[in-house]
């Protein structure tokens, strides 16, 4: 049996969630190299990893959609396989993600919050966070690339 070179829905829906997978991975993993563990003990801190994880994809799998599900039908229309299409995509997508998480994390207030602390405009997360997900972004284009854009004819 052959196999088409044109990928199904179920391939490109697929091929989004895993590279949603791949982008918030690394932001875990970013933020767990940049944040000290501290006094908590290892059981906290991988239940507080978990539930960052799977907050983090939900939302990033329901603001991402709108966007990589244009790119992906423009991608298709014009049979785009270039590896660069889908890097500098992921790239814009993970830098219009940046407001969006700056958004949930200013309106959110912890009870070890500072009684002064000032929430960070979209300049300050752009340079704070940007360069995480728009390499976030780029890992997450590239996945997507390898299991559904290269298939593209």
């Amino acid at each position: 049996m052959r196999e088409s070179s044109f990928p199904t829905g179920e391939r490109v829906v697929g091929s989004y969630l895993l590279s949603v997978t791949v982008g918030v991975a690394f932001l875990i993993l970013v933020f767990l190299a940049a944040v000290p563990a501290g006094g908590h003990g290892a059981i906290q801190v991988m239940v507080m990893t978990v539930m960052a994880f799977a907050m983090t994809w939900l939302t990033g799998v329901i603001v991402a959609a709108l966007p990589c599900a244009l790119l992906a039908l423009l991608a298709r229309h014009f049979a785009i396989r270039n590896l660069l299409f889908y890097l500098v995509a992921g790239v814009g997508i993970g830098l219009i993600l940046v407001p969006v998480f700056l958004g949930i994390t200013n309106s959110i207030s912890w009870y070890s919050d500072p009684p002064d602390r000032t929430n960070l405009t979209m300049l300050q997360g752009l340079k704070h966070l940007g360069a995480g997900f728009a390499i976030a972004g780029a890992l997450a284009g590239a996945m997507f690339w390898k299991r559904a854009g290269q298939h593209y004819n």
